[in-house]
């Protein structure tokens, strides 16, 4: 469980996102970007990547909503979740992080209307 950073990004990876990563409790850089993974972002044990800075996500095939337990990942420095089918608002938590100056990119395809994908209003890059 020693693994500190996972960079498997361009690698033509499909399928749900792992739920092994989560036990990878000293983890602080996940580069999952740029793969065809599909599915949901897995929120259920969130907190055990309680050391997580870095979370790149995007460019992928995810769906749902951005999971709230996110929120209990309170070192995060950068999200990057755009280019995906994610809906739904971001959660006031994850934006909390941004309003306490530890989440410095918070990047979705979103806006703040109603119509945009993931309504967002405290994100720092919006994507189409």
């Amino acid at each position: 469980d020693d693994v500190e950073r996972l960079y498997l990004h361009n690698n033509k990876i499909s399928g749900s996102i792992p739920t092994f990563l989560e036990r990878l409790d000293d983890l602080t850089h996940l580069r999952l970007n740029d793969n065809a993974l599909t599915g949901v972002i897995p929120g259920m044990h969130l907190e055990r990547l309680y050391k997580l800075r870095v979370l790149h996500l995007q460019n992928n095939q995810l769906s749902g909503q951005v999971p709230e337990k996110l929120e209990l990942l309170k070192y995060l420095e950068e999200v990057l979740i755009q280019g995906n089918r994610l809906t739904g608002s971001m959660p006031e938590g994850v934006c909390g992080l941004r309003e306490n100056g530890v989440l410095e990119e918070l990047q979705a395809d979103c806006g703040d209307s109603a119509d945009s994908e993931v309504y967002c209003d405290c994100c720092t890059a919006c994507f189409d």
